[in-house]
């Protein structure tokens, strides 16, 4: 079946539009210090040195290699908040002068969405690849786009990866379950909220997916160990604790004066802690969008504890519908952490639009595809809109998970026959519409 006119003249659109966003991210990396990167490549070299990254204050002695100009002297906790095993992946690179590790990074977000559309590709009917391809590269040209590159994040690979998952999982190979659960508890070490979203998958009991989960807990919790010393994990889980009672608190820290070098790694001090001041941010966190007053433990508890309960109530066989499902608990996860949520968490509602492709048929895909469209629609528009608009779009993308929570956990049976069946071992071509 031929794309419609209206189809492909959208994606070409969609594709130039992705491109101006490529250029204005190469533009913004040329005059920025990717803010976010930095204390992860100095937490990565103080882990080698078997110093805690997250209890790490720098002084001017200690040298540029350590230096983080948001590590404020005032504040307990340094800026370094990702899990041990993802700061773990910057110790190959550690060694590196920080400019070409900036460089390097914005190449891996790029290949990182790349790299997830193309494995997602697999198997998929030509008009949902061309759909998919307006949704990759209509988020490119957001305003959460520009802010994840500028500020060198890591969502996009925790989101690349689940469209790894999901596309492994349809293949009819004998590793399949045990890659699964080793690829899930992965995901739950990079980015531990996903705990309760890996807890479904011990519904499916299969012997090789339990294995795979406790190989990759022991890879999890003994890596980052051995590069960093048998207390990193402990450390991790009370720095966390320090950042949600400071951010649960409203906690503003005092100012006060730090020394300096004019340059640090070869860039000047006001580059190194430079980022783009015209892309609009703001807290997006549900206690900002509600009220400080939620119980945080209580919340993340009760969504994993559902997380958990929904796969052993509906421990589906289809493994888009099952991933469909783990990326929008993911979502919603991410929006009950107790930390400033920005705009380039959004992200992760990427796997959960493509999936929904997958699973979707007839007029709930037509649907899905106007929802998707719309929420895209509202992320761009935030350039114009005044600062108080900045929440919204992510709490639209809150909504369309919850819509997907509800529907894989209580009406996925009414998808029938519709659902695509996983591919046969060997087949990798795509179906026909």
């Amino acid at each position: 079946m031929e794309l419609s006119r209206s189809l492909r003249t959208l994606l070409v659109a969609a594709l130039l539009l992705g491109c101006w966003g490529l250029v204005e991210d190469l533009r913004n990396m040329d005059k920025d210090g990717a803010i976010d990167l930095r204390n992860r490549v100095t937490g990565a070299r103080l882990m080698v040195r078997h110093t805690d990254p997250y209890f790490y204050k720098w002084k001017i002695d200690d040298g540029d290699l350590f230096c983080d100009p948001f590590n404020a002297s005032t504040v307990p906790v340094s800026k370094t908040t990702v899990s041990p095993l993802a700061l773990a992946l910057n110790v190959p690179f550690q060694g590196l002068n920080y400019r070409t590790i900036q460089w390097g990074w914005l190449l891996v977000q790029y290949l990182c969405l790349a790299g997830g559309f193309w494995v997602w590709s697999s198997g998929q009917r030509r008009i949902d690849l061309a759909w998919g391809a307006v949704f990759t590269l209509l988020y490119c040209f957001t305003p959460s786009w520009r802010l994840h590159v500028d500020r060198g994040q890591t969502y996009v690979l925790y989101a690349s990866l689940m469209l790894g998952m999901a596309a492994l999982t349809l293949m009819k190979t004998r590793a399949r379950e045990w890659l699964e659960g080793l690829g899930s508890a992965l995901l739950c070490g990079l980015r531990p909220v996903y705990l309760g979203c890996g807890g479904r998958f011990l519904a499916k009991r299969q012997l090789p997916l339990w294995a795979g989960l406790v190989m990759g807990a022991v890879l999890v919790l003994g890596a980052p160990s051995l590069i960093g010393g048998s207390g990193i994990w402990g450390n991790y889980a009370r720095a966390m604790n320090v950042h949600s009672q400071l951010y649960l608190t409203q906690t503003v820290p005092a100012r006060a004066p730090m020394e300096f070098s004019s340059e640090v790694e070869g860039m000047p001090l006001d580059m190194l802690a430079g980022f783009a001041p015209n892309i609009p941010f703001g807290d997006t966190s549900i206690y900002k969008l509600v009220s400080f007053a939620l119980p945080s433990q209580l919340l993340l508890i009760v969504w994993a504890a559902l997380a958990v309960f929904s796969g052993f109530r509906r421990s589906s066989s289809d493994a888009a519908l099952r991933w469909w499902s783990v990326a929008a608990w993911a979502v919603v996860g991410d929006f009950l952490l107790p930390a400033f949520r920005n705009p380039y968490n959004d992200v992760l509602i990427w796997p959960v639009l493509l999936l929904g492709l997958q699973v979707l048929r007839g007029g709930a895909r037509k649907t899905w595809i106007a929802m998707a469209l719309l929420l895209l629609l509202a992320q761009t528009v935030v350039w114009r809109l005044p600062p108080g608009f900045i929440p919204v779009p992510s709490a639209v993308a809150l909504l369309l998970a919850l819509v997907v929570v509800v529907w894989t956990a209580f009406f996925a049976d009414k998808l029938g026959s519709d659902v695509p069946t996983p591919m046969k071992p060997g087949r990798h071509t795509r179906r026909r519409s």
